[in-house]
Parts: structure tokens; C-alpha cells; sequence
């Protein structure tokens, strides 16, 4: 998909933004090492940049064929059953005593945080200099992930002040002006 997008942006001579940069699944933790080097070989001649969140765990609906990719997995809504909401997938499974599949798909529809990323890709994609810090998520539910509003509180004082990833300035960049700049704003 990297490489389509950087096709598509050289040919139609657009500014390429990748969306939510990040490896998923403990398989292929330590591949951004790869990916980045692999966005700024196609970035010579072009433009391309994308965001990043600064979490190890990713929020979505709960997909029963991804239970795999993740460490452990959060429950943060169910239609069917609202008072699981904040449990663990493995602690539903054991008091219903079922497995962690049959629990997923008797929650649905529902929604998760999957904690399926390694730190140190986080911290790497973070500090990439084509790398803006992004947020999103989904509102809504009582234990949203925290991306949803602590993303850059969390990028300030998280990974600027207490792991100096990055100077303070550079990480008001990253949120504002290489934002902008990618976007022409």
C-alpha cells in the first residue's frame, strides 16, 4: 500500500500522507526499522510524510479473526453486553469460562483496544523526521482509547519532557507546522 500511494502521488505530482504509521502483532515488531527506510527511498523527489499516535495499542471494532496480533486485548463497548465494557477479553473468557474466540464473538458487536505494538517502533516512528502526530478515535463509549484527547499531552510530556525523544519544540512541530506544511496550509 506504501508503494501504491507513492505511485499514485508521483504520478499525479501530489504530496503522499500515510496514515497511522505503525506495526501491528508481536511477528512484526522491530519491521519499522524497514518500512521507514523504505518511505525515504520512495520520498527522494517526492513528497511524503504520516502520522503516528503515540500509544502501543491501537482502539477498533472487536474482530474476532485479529484476536492473534495482540498482546492483550481491552474491551471498551459491547451492544450486548455494556457491563463488560473496560474488562479484559482473557478475564470475560475465564469467568464465562470459554475460550478467548467464543468470547469475542458473543460480545459483538463491540469495540476494543488491542495492545499489539512494540514500544520501540512507536518511539522510532515518533522521531522519524517525516513523522506528524496524529490522533483520533472513537468517542462515545465510557473508556474510550486515550487517544482521543491525551494524544499531545501525552507526546509533551510523555516522550518529550520524561523520555527527551525529542526536544519541546520539536514536538509542537510535529503537531502544528509539519502538519500544515504536508497539508499546505
Amino acid at each position: 500500500s506504501v508503494e501504491e500511494a507513492a505511485e499514485i502521488g508521483r504520478l499525479g505530482d501530489v504530496p503522499v500522507v500515510l496514515s497511522h504509521h505503525k506495526v501491528t502483532g508481536s511477528s512484526n515488531w522491530g519491521m519499522t526499522r524497514d518500512s521507514l527506510k523504505r518511505i525515504d527511498q520512495l520520498a527522494e523527489g517526492q513528497s511524503i510524510h504520516f502520522d503516528v499516535y503515540p500509544y502501543a495499542a491501537s482502539a477498533t471494532a472487536l474482530m474476532p479473526d485479529r484476536l492473534s496480533i495482540a498482546e492483550k486485548i481491552l474491551i471498551v463497548a459491547s451492544d450486548k453486553y455494556p457491563d463488560k465494557a473496560g474488562k479484559y477479553l482473557k478475564d470475560i473468557a475465564i469467568s464465562w469460562d470459554v475460550t478467548e474466540l467464543e468470547a469475542a464473538e458473543e460480545l459483538l458487536p463491540a469495540q476494543a483496544i488491542y495492545f499489539a505494538m512494540d514500544e520501540d517502533d512507536v518511539q522510532r516512528v515518533l522521531k522519524h523526521e517525516r513523522a506528524m502526530i496524529g490522533s483520533d478515535g472513537i468517542p462515545g463509549t465510557n473508556t474510550p482509547h486515550p487517544r482521543l484527547w491525551g494524544t499531545f499531552p501525552r507526546v509533551l510530556g510523555h516522550y518529550s519532557r520524561r523520555l527527551d525523544l525529542f526536544s519541546l519544540e520539536t514536538a509542537v512541530y510535529k503537531m502544528t507546522g509539519l502538519t500544515a506544511q504536508s497539508f499546505g496550509f
